[in-house]
């Protein structure tokens, strides 16, 4: 009887040392990032003879939350995640980086989510991606590996299953170290999805954080376009128009434009090169962008070689060539639909750059009375000096009648005499 209570205990310790050792071998397969900042929590999971990566995160909804296997963004495999198209879920879209640009998404990399959730505000998900542990012939995770992290504002949810949706330039970003070893090990989707959400690092540690001051960049574009639009651009052309004796005035007014368009111009190109739909040139914004640039240069050269001519033919005391004047009608014209084409490219800018509506509305209503005032003091200065032009010729016609009844005077006199 004793040896079988012998027996019985020696089996019972050695379920509960086997049980004990299951859960220390289960605790070291993961390594979990927290941090605090952004009351974020990431853990992995690396099953063994494998080339999964089963992981979890929970995190604030953001409009994107992207993590990275690599410390560096060139040339690093990420994660982004965001709300699913319901509200209720997570898309998990797996993207490769080829550098400091919007990622691109990765059809060789395979993510299955085990679960995801969206609550109170907050997102969590579990899954596992198959092809984030070694995603070329050189590159793989090693025992102590560097990763990154990213966020996008925390409104304008995406909230799509779109796999290639467009996401934003971060609102910040972070880079941290985590034990490739001790999450190497048993483990699965299962265990993570069983753990509760820390406030702790176990195998993790942040060493770089950063939160940016927003798209300067985009925002300082769509400013200077918006001044060399509505403000520059109705001043030149009143000028060209209204104000033809004072032509160097007209000149001010055009070069401080064209300065504007190019400084909007150049930080277009910069911000161009951060995303996937615009790196190509190919949007109909640059597109139109583009066109108008060269066209404001050819309407220049055109205004310029008319005065030139004009001026020629004042200085040897001739009338300017007989169809010079098709010069300077072309190039009133041609700037005007210039200056339409910027009106109508200010609002696609605001589209690709998925400005939100009220904006949008706030632009055009601008846009618009912009060009009803410019059509109005257009039409007011024509009026008026087409009646100027008018009594000129009158007058003109009065003192020539005068001049006629003089001589006729005068000569009828002479013959009198």
């Amino acid at each position: 009887m004793a040896s079988r209570a012998i027996t019985a205990g020696l089996l019972l310790w050695s379920a509960f040392g086997y049980a004990q050792a299951a859960n220390s071998t289960t605790k070291l397969a993961v390594s979990t990032l927290y941090n605090e900042d952004l009351d974020t929590t990431f853990s992995i999971n690396l099953p063994k003879d494998s080339e999964d990566l089963n992981f979890f995160l929970s995190s604030p909804l953001f409009s994107w939350f992207g993590v990275g296997f690599y410390p560096i963004m060139t040339g690093a495999p990420m994660l982004i995640f965001y709300p699913s198209a319901d509200g209720t879920g997570v898309t998990v879209s797996p993207r490769y980086s080829t550098g400091e640009t919007e990622p691109a998404y990765n059809s060789t990399m395979k993510v299955a989510i085990a679960g995801s959730t969206v609550k109170n505000g907050t997102f969590s998900v579990t899954g596992t991606c198959t092809g984030c542990r070694q995603w070329d012939d050189r590159t793989r995770l090693g025992s102590t590996e560097g990763f990154i992290l990213a966020w996008g504002e925390d409104a304008d949810f995406i909230a799509t299953n779109d796999l290639t949706a467009r996401v934003k330039q971060h609102a910040g970003y972070g880079r941290f170290e985590m034990d490739v070893h001790q999450a190497t090990g048993p483990g699965g989707t299962d265990i993570l999805l069983a753990l509760e959400v820390t406030s702790t690092s176990d195998g993790a540690t942040m060493y770089e954080f950063y939160q940016d001051k927003g798209n300067d960049g985009g925002f300082a574009h769509g400013v200077v376009m918006a001044l060399a639009t509505l403000v520059f651009a109705p001043m030149d052309v009143l000028t060209a128009g209204a104000l033809g004796r004072w032509p160097m005035l007209h000149v001010i007014t055009s070069s401080v434009m064209t300065a504007f368009l190019l400084a909007g111009m150049g930080l277009g190109v910069k911000i161009s090169r951060l995303y996937i739909m615009t790196q190509q040139y190919r949007t109909a914004h640059q597109i139109l962008g583009l066109l108008a640039i060269v066209a404001l240069f050819l309407v220049g050269i055109l205004g310029a070689v008319y005065r030139i001519v004009v001026r020629s033919a004042m200085r040897r005391g001739q009338q300017p060539p007989e169809k010079s004047w098709l010069l300077g009608k072309v190039h009133r014209w041609v700037g005007r639909m210039v200056w339409l084409i910027m009106l109508v490219n200010n609002g696609l800018g605001l589209q690709l750059a998925a400005a939100n509506k009220t904006l949008i509305i706030g632009y055009a209503v601008l846009a618009a009375g912009a060009l009803i005032l410019v059509a109005l003091i257009r039409w007011s200065i024509w009026c008026c000096t087409r009646h100027a032009r008018q009594d000129e010729e009158e007058d003109k016609a009065g003192i020539e009648l005068a001049q006629l009844y003089t001589s006729g005077q005068q000569m009828g006199q002479g013959g009198r005499s």
